[in-house]
């Protein structure tokens, strides 16, 4: 195996089936729950946008978006079609009251530490993923770079700008990224999961990313949206672009979002005002910090040296032919006795949330 970054990923996965035998956590690892990170991510200062909370689709069946063919035909994104997907997926719907047993359920009674359910679980609910949205010249938006706030279903102005030329140059020129300007980045920050699971959270943190970008292909298909994404590109440049150290957090996807051009004629601000146009030159990145609850961060080894190893920097795409791998076969699940709606929210849902 010539290129060591191959021998690290692998070891690490060697690692992960072999640790129900061989733990791979810190000896003595013990999760601090009184100095656990923020459950929502969130830029003090920062102007917060309300997105829209428009009425549900008409209810399809999982069987009938699963089992369907592609369309020769596909909806473009409106702010009200992107608000109810990343709300349905990664909003918060409910708080999670259930009795079961799982050691911390006693931490989830007092409100400071409860639990809130979303669209996506996957890792053990906690959620490590952050979705940013750069926005271009073409969007409802003044064009920069905005994060999605969770717990507020909104998204938070960080910077103003133009970046779509930086988006496209790392993910090099996509032809996806070249056929728009609006883009969701797709990132992890480590130790909203790895205060818990330790070393083994790299693992955790990857499936949370496919179980995300999986919903976002049913609920996407179910409305007629393409949810192409891009996982080969430059990641410094686009850690930078967010104000991101890469140890800490760092962009998992690249999801380019085909806009519908003249849905949107205001540049929309915080509080609902008209803004101008985005100064000339070349724009500055994010520079704002985000809020960190926990007094005491952790830094884990075998995490950072296993994200270390997956980096490119100028590398090109390999080609479909050689990157695809002929011993994987994929089919499509069985759909018999797939009938509820792909759209219904869960019954304890918040008002605005709604069910057909």
């Amino acid at each position: 195996m010539s290129d060591p970054r191959v021998q690290i990923v692998t070891d690490y996965g060697d690692a992960i089936f072999k640790r129900a035998h061989e733990p791979i956590e810190p000896a003595g690892f013990k999760p601090n729950w009184h100095d656990r990170p923020t459950l929502f991510k969130t830029y003090p200062g920062a102007a917060l946008i309300s997105l829209p909370d428009g009425p549900a689709p008409a209810e399809r069946s999982f069987a009938e978006v699963v089992g369907q063919s592609s369309p020769t035909t596909q909806a473009a994104y409106t702010m009200t079609r992107l608000a109810w997907l990343l709300r349905m997926t990664y909003g918060v719907l409910a708080r999670r009251m259930r009795v079961n047993w799982n050691q911390d359920t006693a931490n989830r009674m007092p409100y400071p530490t409860a639990g809130w359910s979303r669209g996506t679980a996957n890792g053990g609910g906690l959620y490590p993923l952050e979705v940013y949205w750069v926005s271009g010249g073409s969007g409802p938006l003044q064009p920069g770079v905005y994060h999605y706030s969770t717990g507020h279903h909104a998204v938070e102005r960080l910077a103003v700008g133009n970046f779509t030329e930086q988006v496209r140059s790392a993910v090099g020129h996509h032809p996806d990224a070249e056929q728009t300007a609006q883009f969701l980045l797709i990132s992890v920050r480590f130790w909203k999961n790895a205060f818990k699971y330790g070393n083994f959270s790299y693992h955790v943190v990857t499936q949370d990313l496919g179980a995300l970008l999986s919903s976002w292909d049913v609920l996407g298909a179910g409305l007629g949206l393409p949810t192409r994404r891009i996982l080969w590109f430059d990641d410094e440049p686009l850690n930078r672009l967010l104000g991101l150290d890469t140890d800490e957090e760092s962009v998992l996807a690249v999801v380019p979002l085909p806009w519908a051009e003249g849905t949107d004629t205001q540049k929309v601000a915080a509080g609902g005002a008209t803004v101008p146009a985005a100064s000339t030159g070349a724009p500055v990145g994010v520079t704002r910090t985000a809020f960190e609850r926990s007094r005491a961060i952790r830094r884990f080894p075998d995490i950072e040296r296993v994200h270390r190893a997956t980096l490119l920097d100028g590398e090109p795409r390999p080609h479909p032919a050689v990157a695809a791998d002929p011993a994987i076969q994929t089919q499509r699940p069985p759909t018999r006795g797939l009938t509820v709606s792909v759209f219904r929210c869960h019954p304890s849902g918040p008002v605005g949330c709604h069910s057909p």
